[in-house]
């Protein structure tokens, strides 16, 4: 009977690649449900709380944890948009999530006998995808936490930080774009567009 599925051999920089792959997607999982995306140091005394914790799904202070609106944040008026701005850095973050488990898929249990080239190719052009919306997420929050910073009657109160989940979508986009230049090298390699390896759709990868 023929075998339908059959995974892709990798490399020893197509390994490389494959390990950043599954860093990427525990650092971006790990940012997803964590909340310390940013962190909130009151500055003025009497403090209200200690010290608090935002994530792209809510945020904390002392132990209780709340939505984002967009007209409050900190019992305080703001316009900031920060419902949008969070809920926008999320949906980046799963979007990127999403691709790169596919990528994986894609990458260790192939489908039918297509070349090896082009399936490593597409894991390339998928790691930079998901780069560039782990960039994109990052970006949007980094500016949510500066407009904060600078907010009227939030900025006199409280400063704001950065965290190690932010931390961990700097890490994740940087990683994603390593392995799509290990991959895309992978591409150019003789030896996935010999003939009998194509043939043999997986087979015959050094």
């Amino acid at each position: 009977m023929a075998q339908c599925f059959q995974s892709v051999d990798l490399s020893w920089p197509g390994l490389m690649g494959l390990v950043f792959m599954i860093l990427v997607l525990l650092m971006n999982s790990i940012a997803f449900s964590t909340n310390h995306w940013g962190i909130i140091k009151p500055v003025q005394k009497p403090w209200r709380f200690d010290e608090g914790f935002m994530g792209v799904l809510l945020y904390c202070k002392d132990s209780r944890c709340e939505r984002y609106l967009d007209d409050q944040f900190l019992d305080v008026s703001t316009d900031v948009g920060m419902t949008q701005m969070t809920r926008a850095s999320a949906t980046l973050t799963m979007v990127a999530m999403l691709i790169n488990f596919f990528a994986l898929l894609q990458l260790t249990y192939s489908v039918g006998r297509k070349g090896n080239a082009g399936i490593v190719f597409d894991v390339a052009v998928a790691n930079i995808i998901v780069g560039i919306l782990s960039l994109a997420s990052f970006a949007v929050f980094l500016a949510m936490l500066a407009e904060l910073r600078t907010f009227r009657n939030i900025e006199k109160d409280y400063d704001f930080e950065t965290g190690y989940s932010l931390g961990l979508s700097i890490s994740s986009w940087i990683f994603s774009w390593i392995a799509g230049a290990i991959f895309f090298l992978e591409t150019r390699s003789l030896v996935y567009m010999e003939v009998q390896n194509v043939r043999e759709g997986g087979r015959g990868f050094l």
